[in-house]
């Protein structure tokens, strides 16, 4: 019985996860980060990942960096950024919701 409950959780989390993967994050106001002096004066690039939750307007709340390279170089600018973005709103039965999402924000240096 109890191996059975497991089961069917696990199986439901993982459904709700391929589910809410299934929607794509469309940017409708992307802003780009302030490239950090200390990674401009050593010509680093790299990139941050972020989790995020877009509300039902399409803004962003809750946003964390989950991994970026090099460490904590891009953390800072990528998480004040990211507020700034703007969603298309992800929309169940007609209605607009609350989602988790992530991105990456790549860091590259101008040419």
């Amino acid at each position: 019985m109890m191996k059975t409950l497991f089961l069917f959780i696990l199986i439901t989390f993982l459904a709700f996860d391929l589910h809410a993967q299934k929607h794509k994050v469309i940017p409708v106001v992307s802003i780009a980060p302030q490239y950090p002096k200390i990674a401009l004066e050593n010509k680093i690039e790299g990139w941050a990942e972020m989790r995020f939750t877009i509300n039902k307007n399409g803004s962003v709340e809750n946003a964390v960096v989950m991994n970026s390279y090099p460490k904590e170089i891009f953390d800072t600018e990528a998480v004040r950024a990211m507020l700034k973005f703007k969603f298309v709103p992800k929309r169940v039965n007609g209605k607009n919701v609350d989602f988790e999402a992530t991105y990456k924000i790549i860091f590259k240096l101008p040419d």
